[in-house]
């Protein structure tokens, strides 16, 4: 206990985040400190350190993408943003005077909303969650189908071409490697067999049986159809200047990372040109007079005694 309250009741903390971006598993981040929070439910005496963990799972899960593109952007972009009444972020700023501070406006407490998940030209029409909770998949107007890692905020590999119209439903195999209604092989992103062809109108929405043998959809035509799953296997396989981009990073002029602003707090945002917003507090305003960034980046922590 001593161990875990040294760690997650410090900077330490984020020294641990750090670690395991280097290493490309951000998203096991979530399951140890998940792990942690279990183990202190049944302690008592720890309310402190338990909201601490709570809050670095909340961090992971807010900012994960971000770290995971740009491990100094833990302390750049994510440290500066953690809601203020966070008890991590009253433990953390203080010690890190150096960082882009929100002035005006910012995160009271930690948003629903935690992913923005950006790609599709066109609206998306269906979602769906893998069974571990770990991938989205989604279909769009665009005709695509884009497959997504839940913790790290990516797109994983490149999207599934093929239909030649609005891909209106999508669905995971129980197993979470199959998506329909082309059967897609998740891993490797490649068409299984042909596509499942005999509804006369746009399909609405699909599903996998529970053991995976076979796949309903429903059209507009006003039939449902059940389709066999077995027929198929496996074999078968910058310039610009600084402003806020719509994915969230504010970029230099030659496309340097400077600074990642959470999905809440876009809109409106001040661009780097607006001199005063009317009426004060409509926008989130940053204080970036003391943030140290590019190669100077590792002295916003201020060490004490």
């Amino acid at each position: 206990m001593v161990l875990v309250k040294a760690i997650v009741g410090s900077e330490k903390i984020l020294f641990w985040l750090e670690i395991i971006s280097l290493l490309g598993v951000v998203g096991k981040g979530v399951d140890a400190l998940g792990t942690v929070v279990t183990w202190l439910q049944v302690k008592n005496g720890f309310k402190d350190v338990l909201a601490l963990v709570e809050d670095g799972i909340k961090l992971i899960q807010n900012f994960g993408s971000v770290i995971v593109h740009s491990t100094p952007h833990l302390y750049a972009s994510a440290l500066p943003f953690i809601p203020s009444n966070a008890l991590l972020s009253m433990m953390l700023l203080p010690k890190f005077p150096r960082l882009a501070r929100v002035a005006v406006g910012g995160l009271k407490g930690w948003p629903v909303e935690q992913q923005l998940l950006q790609g599709h030209a066109s609206i998306v029409n269906s979602v769906a969650f893998s069974h571990d909770g770990k991938r989205i998949v989604s279909g769009s107007r665009d005709k695509t189908v884009r497959v997504w890692d839940v913790e790290g905020g990516v797109q994983i590999g490149s999207p599934l071409d093929g239909h030649t119209s609005f891909v209106n439903s999508v669905a995971f195999s129980p197993d979470g490697k199959r998506i329909t209604v082309r059967v897609w092989d998740v891993e490797g992103g490649v068409q299984i067999g042909s596509p499942l062809e005999g509804h006369i109108d746009g399909i609405r929405s699909v599903a996998f049986s529970p053991d995976e043998k076979r796949i309903a959809s429903v059209s507009g035509d006003t039939t449902v159809r059940v389709w066999e799953n077995e027929m198929f296997t496996m074999d078968a396989m910058l310039g610009a200047a600084v402003k806020l981009h719509d994915d969230g990073w504010i970029k230099g002029p030659k496309g340097q990372l400077l600074l990642w602003v959470p999905p809440k707090l876009r809109r409106p945002f001040y661009s780097v040109w607006t001199k005063v917003v009317i009426p004060r507090g409509c926008c989130i305003e940053l204080d970036l007079s003391q943030m140290v960034h590019g190669r100077e980046w590792c002295k916003c922590f201020h060490f004490t005694q």
